[in-house]
Protein backbone atom coordinates (compact mmCIF):
# COMPACT_ATOMS: atom_id res chain seq x y z
CA UNK A 1 0.00 0.00 0.00
CA UNK A 2 2.90 2.32 0.76
CA UNK A 3 4.36 1.71 -2.71
CA UNK A 4 1.03 2.52 -4.33
CA UNK A 5 0.81 5.78 -2.39
CA UNK A 6 4.39 6.61 -3.37
CA UNK A 7 3.58 5.93 -7.02
CA UNK A 8 0.44 8.07 -6.82
CA UNK A 9 2.37 11.02 -5.35
CA UNK A 10 5.07 10.67 -8.02
CA UNK A 11 2.44 10.66 -10.78
CA UNK A 12 0.72 13.71 -9.33
CA UNK A 13 4.04 15.58 -9.23
CA UNK A 14 4.90 14.53 -12.79
CA UNK A 15 4.44 16.84 -15.79
CA UNK A 16 2.71 13.93 -17.58
CA UNK A 17 0.04 13.58 -14.90
CA UNK A 18 -2.78 14.47 -17.32
CA UNK A 19 -2.04 11.51 -19.58
CA UNK A 20 -1.31 9.18 -16.69
CA UNK A 21 -4.61 10.09 -15.00
CA UNK A 22 -6.87 10.40 -18.06
CA UNK A 23 -6.20 6.92 -19.45
CA UNK A 24 -7.38 5.04 -16.32
CA UNK A 25 -10.31 7.44 -16.00
CA UNK A 26 -11.27 6.71 -19.61
CA UNK A 27 -10.95 3.00 -18.94
CA UNK A 28 -13.32 3.26 -15.98
CA UNK A 29 -15.84 5.16 -18.12
CA UNK A 30 -15.61 2.56 -20.90
CA UNK A 31 -16.08 -0.30 -18.41
CA UNK A 32 -19.16 1.49 -17.09
CA UNK A 33 -20.50 1.84 -20.62
CA UNK A 34 -19.86 -1.88 -21.23
CA UNK A 35 -21.87 -2.72 -18.10
CA UNK A 36 -24.75 -0.54 -19.35
CA UNK A 37 -24.52 -2.22 -22.77
CA UNK A 38 -24.69 -5.67 -21.24
CA UNK A 39 -27.74 -4.73 -19.21
CA UNK A 40 -29.29 -3.47 -22.46
CA UNK A 41 -28.37 -6.77 -24.14
CA UNK A 42 -30.05 -8.73 -21.35
CA UNK A 43 -33.26 -6.70 -21.70
CA UNK A 44 -33.12 -7.12 -25.48
CA UNK A 45 -33.36 -10.91 -25.17
CA UNK A 46 -36.92 -10.63 -23.83
CA UNK A 47 -38.03 -8.79 -26.99
CA UNK A 48 -36.36 -11.39 -29.21
CA UNK A 49 -38.10 -14.29 -27.49
CA UNK A 50 -41.44 -12.46 -27.66
CA UNK A 51 -40.99 -11.96 -31.41
CA UNK A 52 -40.11 -15.64 -31.86
CA UNK A 53 -43.02 -16.81 -29.74
CA UNK A 54 -45.54 -14.69 -31.65
CA UNK A 55 -44.07 -15.73 -35.05
CA UNK A 56 -43.73 -12.11 -36.21
CA UNK A 57 -41.08 -11.90 -38.89
CA UNK A 58 -40.95 -8.09 -38.97
CA UNK A 59 -40.48 -7.89 -35.19
CA UNK A 60 -37.78 -10.59 -35.41
CA UNK A 61 -35.87 -8.59 -38.07
CA UNK A 62 -36.22 -5.44 -35.93
CA UNK A 63 -34.81 -7.34 -32.96
CA UNK A 64 -31.87 -8.59 -35.06
CA UNK A 65 -31.12 -5.03 -36.13
CA UNK A 66 -31.27 -3.95 -32.49
CA UNK A 67 -28.96 -6.83 -31.58
CA UNK A 68 -26.44 -5.88 -34.25
CA UNK A 69 -26.37 -2.31 -32.92
CA UNK A 70 -25.88 -3.45 -29.33
CA UNK A 71 -23.27 -6.06 -30.29
CA UNK A 72 -21.40 -3.57 -32.48
CA UNK A 73 -21.36 -0.98 -29.70
CA UNK A 74 -20.16 -3.56 -27.16
CA UNK A 75 -17.45 -4.74 -29.52
CA UNK A 76 -16.25 -1.18 -30.08
CA UNK A 77 -16.26 -0.57 -26.32
CA UNK A 78 -14.22 -3.70 -25.62
CA UNK A 79 -11.68 -2.69 -28.27
CA UNK A 80 -11.53 0.80 -26.74
CA UNK A 81 -11.02 -0.69 -23.28
CA UNK A 82 -8.17 -2.88 -24.52
CA UNK A 83 -6.54 0.05 -26.32
CA UNK A 84 -6.82 2.31 -23.27
CA UNK A 85 -5.38 -0.37 -20.99
CA UNK A 86 -2.42 -1.06 -23.27
CA UNK A 87 -1.73 2.64 -23.85
CA UNK A 88 -1.75 3.19 -20.09
CA UNK A 89 0.78 0.40 -19.65
CA UNK A 90 3.04 1.88 -22.34
CA UNK A 91 2.78 5.44 -21.00
CA UNK A 92 3.31 4.31 -17.40
CA UNK A 93 6.37 2.23 -18.31
CA UNK A 94 7.82 5.09 -20.35
CA UNK A 95 7.22 7.59 -17.56
CA UNK A 96 8.65 5.24 -14.95
CA UNK A 97 11.76 4.59 -17.06
CA UNK A 98 12.37 8.32 -17.59
CA UNK A 99 11.76 9.06 -13.93
CA UNK A 100 14.18 6.35 -12.75
CA UNK A 101 16.83 7.43 -15.26
CA UNK A 102 16.46 11.05 -14.21
CA UNK A 103 16.93 10.03 -10.58
CA UNK A 104 19.87 7.80 -11.41
CA UNK A 105 21.63 10.33 -13.64
CA UNK A 106 20.92 13.23 -11.29
CA UNK A 107 24.10 15.17 -10.43
CA UNK A 108 26.49 12.75 -12.15
CA UNK A 109 25.45 9.85 -9.91
CA UNK A 110 26.35 7.29 -12.61
CA UNK A 111 29.84 8.79 -12.92
CA UNK A 112 30.38 8.74 -9.18
CA UNK A 113 29.10 5.18 -8.86
CA UNK A 114 31.58 4.01 -11.52
CA UNK A 115 34.47 5.96 -10.00
CA UNK A 116 35.28 3.43 -7.20
CA UNK A 117 35.48 0.68 -9.81
CA UNK A 118 38.02 2.69 -11.83
CA UNK A 119 40.09 3.47 -8.72
CA UNK A 120 40.06 -0.18 -7.69
CA UNK A 121 41.22 -1.17 -11.18
CA UNK A 122 44.10 1.31 -11.00
CA UNK A 123 45.11 -0.01 -7.56
CA UNK A 124 45.04 -3.61 -8.76
CA UNK A 125 47.13 -2.80 -11.80
CA UNK A 126 49.63 -0.84 -9.69
CA UNK A 127 50.02 -3.66 -7.17
CA UNK A 128 50.65 -6.31 -9.81
CA UNK A 129 53.70 -4.53 -11.18
CA UNK A 130 56.89 -6.15 -9.96
CA UNK A 131 60.19 -4.41 -10.12
CA UNK A 132 62.61 -5.76 -12.67
CA UNK A 133 65.17 -7.54 -10.46
CA UNK A 134 67.49 -8.34 -13.35
CA UNK A 135 68.61 -4.72 -13.31
CA UNK A 136 69.61 -4.82 -9.65
CA UNK A 137 71.55 -8.16 -9.76
CA UNK A 138 75.23 -8.12 -10.63
CA UNK A 139 76.30 -10.11 -13.70
CA UNK A 140 77.61 -13.61 -13.11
Amino acid sequence: MLQLASLAWAIIASPQRFVLCSLPTGTILVISAIAVGQVRLNTWQGGLYDALQQHEFQAFIAELITFSGIAGALLALVVAQTWLTEMFKVKLRGWLTRDLLDEWLHSKRAYYSALPVKLATIRINASTRTPDISQSCPPI
